[in-house]
């Protein structure tokens, strides 16, 4: 009788755990229930990609506009001193049609290298102009429009927003502005500056390292950015990050601590974003918050209206209503290599996936689009 009894708690216990571990499987997409009306989505559509096409969705794939932003060119040039008979490296800045607009050796007084960014607006930021922490802008004929100088941070990254009409700066910690420091000074920082350089907003970020990563919508109106910092447990290493939501003025939407990173990517109508990773995150735009997670290993994305996400995991297709957790349809693409881009169109009735050869679509039935 005793042990009778025993074994009952036993599985009392073992079945208590799994009702509890339910909310966590359900998270797993992979074994959710479909829907009743299974599948919601049809195959419409097998087209043969163009090498224009290829080259367009591999700039999506990257996070990058198809087109090529401006049509200015920095044109990288070697000069013979005829005084020294030295050979000087210089960059020449051209328009379309070829015309030189200005010239500049591509090294600084101490002969530190340049970096030079480009607008479609003509403006040029330079990167160590002329010591390792400045950043100058410079119009269409090379006059000096403004300046930025930074103590013992330098700059890490910029980025244009806009077409230009926005510049966002990332810097670090100047490690050459101390001798031997002890312990990473938290000098991280985004500075938002308008199309000359002036500043707009400046973030001081919560810790000192840069996430290698950032998710731009494609529109440039929000931007989502990590930092992170190390931890050593004894035994293991880890990160701990932290993530801001933001818009293109350096306005903070809002901050998240340890579970959304920057890795992922904005819807087409870019009211949700998508984090990526074996745990996941869909957060709302327009509040930050965050409207559920999932487990996934590969591409994600997501549509709020009609309140789907596609998921793309090593060859499989699911589409997915994100607030029942039904299955909507399934397809497994028996190929190699394995479809590169998955997209979902602004009015969520049309998944697209692309392949190495093909483009395939996948349109909501007519029965169910009023859904």
């Amino acid at each position: 009788m005793k042990k009778l009894l025993l074994i009952l708690l036993f599985v009392s216990f073992v079945f208590i755990n799994f009702l509890n571990s339910v909310p966590e499987l359900c998270n797993n997409w992979t074994v959710l229930s479909y829907s009743s009306d299974y599948p919601k989505y049809e195959e419409v559509g097998k087209l043969e990609i163009t090498e224009s096409q290829k080259h367009d969705y591999k700039r999506k794939r990257q996070g990058l506009s198809v087109t090529s932003g401006h049509n200015y060119k920095f044109v990288p040039e070697t000069r013979r001193n005829t005084h020294t008979n030295i050979e000087e490296k210089y960059v020449t800045f051209k328009d379309e049609s070829g015309s030189i607009l200005w010239s500049m050796e591509s090294t600084n007084a101490d002969r530190a290298s340049r970096t030079f960014y480009g607008s479609s607006t003509g403006i040029t930021a330079i990167r160590d102009y002329n010591m390792r922490n400045s950043l100058f802008w410079v119009d269409k004929q090379g006059n000096e429009l403004n300046r930025l100088e930074l103590k013992d941070q330098q700059t890490a990254y910029v980025t244009t927003l806009k077409d230009g009409e926005i510049w966002m700066i990332e810097t670090e910690f100047d490690i050459w502005s101390y001798e031997k420091p002890q312990e990473l000074p938290n000098l991280a920082s985004l500075i938002f500056c308008d199309r000359t350089g002036n500043v707009l907003n400046t973030i001081d970020l919560k810790y000192a390292n840069l996430y290698n990563h950032k998710a731009v919508s494609k529109s440039n109106d929000y931007i989502m950015y990590s930092c992170y910092k190390d931890i050593d447990l004894g035994h293991y290493k880890t990160s701990e990050y932290y993530t801001y939501l933001l818009k293109n003025d350096g306005t903070i939407i809002k901050e998240y601590e340890g579970n959304v990173i920057a890795n992922g990517t904005f819807s087409e109508n870019e009211d949700l974003y998508i984090d990526k990773g074996s745990s996941s995150e869909i957060v709302n735009i327009v509040t930050g918050e965050i409207i559920t997670k999932f487990k996934t290993q590969n591409t994600v994305v997501a549509n709020k209206e009609t309140e789907i996400v596609a998921v793309l995991d090593f060859g499989e297709l699911r589409i997915i209503n994100y607030k029942t957790k039904k299955v909507l349809f399934y397809k497994r693409f028996d190929i190699y290599p394995r479809p590169e881009y998955l997209e979902i169109t602004g009015d969520g009735k049309e998944v697209i996936v692309v392949t190495k050869d093909y483009l395939y679509t996948f349109r909501i039935k007519e029965t169910n689009e009023n859904y």
